[in-house]
């Protein structure tokens, strides 16, 4: 094994023996349990487990552990065999998936993922779904972002079909604004209204209230162009509208469901393009593929990531707040390792910033070389 490679895995190795680590799972000995190690892309799997015997694979320093989402009759037989039982609800949220992550580095994406994570919960499973936190498992994944496990027994049972449906609620998409937005007879007249008694037709109401409140701070004629980016509103329509909303009381109709502040053909229009940037800007991106997966596997809450050298962390909703990861997810210490860049890198870690430049050589604090070989940044130095 290469000398990077056997200095982690020995890392791990030390830590999990050192520490009595415990992984947070329950029914353990129903889980499918697989573990990829430092000198092998290959996955070991369809491993049954229970807490005594988990040690001594804990004990050879995996570079990943990973449980299944699923419950089986016999975790170790192939697939069809398993003897499905259930599954808890899993979402994963990751860097990755959110928009422009890419350009905005590591450290902003990741706090981007726990806005994300706090909307999945406080918003969607616990507000609109109904859950409670004693039935959910948070953790910070390690290295890009957030899992939400759901372990409550009404979603065990549910199928790929059923679980994809709630990601796509979650995730904001097929809402069609019809259902929300009503006409009713109101007089000798129909009178359009704003259906917001829960779910997405309360948020797009917040979401309404909030987005024409910050056009009307704007001031007037800035307040009209800004309106006239909507969805056939032009010049004159816009100064109706700005009309309507600030000098004759919309906003106030509008928290009472009423939208007939202007008429015309594109008023329907305009209401429901503020429906759909309600649906793009308070969804949640949850991978798809994780959510629908009956028998998915998960990293182990409690495990060490081998992209990162950061603990797999349990949460309490109330921790989540002020989680830092690239602090509170560091389990190593500072003891000095001399490592040698691969290439140019610059992170954070620990509340300091760590710069080297490609070839350069140089004693660092031993989180910050473990992270930086796990993330392939660098290895040990020869010299």
């Amino acid at each position: 094994m290469e000398r990077t490679q056997l200095y982690l895995k020995d890392s791990f190795s030390d830590y999990y023996r050192r520490k009595n680590v415990k992984l947070i799972i329950d029914r353990v000995g129903r889980r499918e349990w697989a573990f990829q190690h430092f000198d092998s892309p290959a996955m070991i799997r369809h491993i049954a487990a229970d807490r005594n015997s988990l040690g001594p694979w804990l004990a050879k320093g995996p570079r990943h552990v990973y449980n299944s989402s699923a419950y089986y009759r016999d975790p170790t037989a192939p697939m069809p065999e398993k003897g499905w039982l259930g599954a808890e609800l899993i979402f994963d949220i990751d860097c990755d998936h959110l928009p422009n992550a890419s350009s905005l580095g590591f450290e902003k994406s990741l706090e981007l993922s726990k806005d994300e994570v706090i909307r999945l919960v406080d918003d969607f499973l616990m507000e609109d779904l109904g859950f409670e936190e004693k039935d959910m498992a948070i953790a910070f994944s390690g290295s890009r972002g957030y899992h939400v496990h759901v372990k409550d027994r009404r979603v065990l049972g549910l199928s790929s079909k059923d679980r994809r449906e709630i990601m796509d609620y979650i995730r904001g998409l097929n809402i069609d604004p019809r259902r929300f937005l009503r006409e009713v007879q109101s007089g000798e007249s129909l009178s359009l209204r704003l259906l917001s008694e829960g779910g997405w037709g309360r948020r797009a109401k917040g979401y309404m209230i909030s987005r024409l409140r910050k056009i009307g701070e704007m001031g007037r004629e800035d307040g009209i162009k800004e309106l006239m980016h909507s969805k056939g509103v032009g010049r004159i329509s816009a100064e109706k509208i700005h009309s309507a909303l600030y000098e004759r009381g919309g906003i106030e109709k509008i928290e009472n469901g009423v939208l007939d502040l202007f008429h015309g053909s594109g008023r329907r229009d305009f209401w429901q393009g503020l429906f759909f940037e309600c649906s793009q800007k308070l969804s949640v991106h949850v991978d798809e593929h994780v959510t629908a997966d009956v028998s998915r596997l998960i990293r182990s809450i409690g495990s060490l990531n081998g992209k990162s050298g950061l603990k797999v962390t349990p949460l309490t909703r109330e921790e989540v707040d002020d989680f830092d990861p690239l602090v509170d997810g560091v389990v190593f210490d500072d003891e000095k390792v001399k490592i040698r860049a691969k290439e140019d890198f610059d992170f954070g870690l620990m509340g300091e910033r760590f710069k080297m430049k490609k070839e350069a050589s140089e004693n660092v604090e031993r989180h910050a070389a473990i992270f930086a070989m796990c993330r392939g940044y660098a290895g040990l130095s020869d010299r």
